[in-house]
């Protein structure tokens, strides 16, 4: 494989973290569905927590491990790295 296949996305692929971190909260708009990780507000540092989100392996479906609550975004990495 040249280099180029290996470069994804800002970073070399064996470089790449299992999942992902993120920051979410629970506001929710007129129809009542919560907005997560698209609520305006989250530009605001005070608003929302962190959260971490990783694919586990199955033989059927795809598993997804969801996790929020973590004040920091180190915190959520740093349980993100324990899940592996």
């Amino acid at each position: 494989m040249t280099q180029a296949h290996l470069y994804r996305g800002g970073r070399h692929e064996a470089e790449s973290a299992p999942g992902r971190v993120y920051r979410c909260c629970a506001c929710r708009n007129s129809d009542g569905r919560q907005l997560g990780a698209r609520c305006p507000k989250l530009s605001n540092a005070r608003h929302g927590t962190w959260a971490f989100a990783v694919d586990l392996p199955s033989l059927d479906r795809r598993r997804t491990m969801r996790r929020t609550g973590f004040a920091t975004k180190a915190e959520a990495s740093a349980a993100l790295a324990h899940v592996d």
